[in-house]
């Protein structure tokens, strides 16, 4: 079971909420990163995204290679050759 610090909030931290456990905000990253990939599965053509979050493109990039939309894996091969795919 995962239990999720609330983060940001002016009440006392409960005593099971340590820096050890996912902050909310964390998971809510990794659930937008999964869902972006999923709908890249599914067939997905243009997303709204934050361009500089690294981690999304660099699950995007490799996503789209991993589906055969791009000849060769050329956006990938560029990006890693340019250090974007690096978290």
């Amino acid at each position: 079971m995962v239990r999720v610090c609330p983060s940001k909030t002016k009440r006392k931290r409960p005593s099971w909420c340590r820096k050890d456990i996912l902050s909310f905000d964390s998971i809510l990253l990794l659930v937008k990163g999964t869902v972006m990939i999923m709908a890249i599965a599914k067939g997905i053509d243009d997303a709204i995204a934050n361009l500089l979050d690294k981690k999304m493109m660099a699950n995007i990039i490799a996503a789209e290679s991993m589906m055969g939309r791009n000849e060769f894996c050329t956006n990938y091969l560029k990006a890693y050759r340019s250090k974007q795919l690096e978290m």
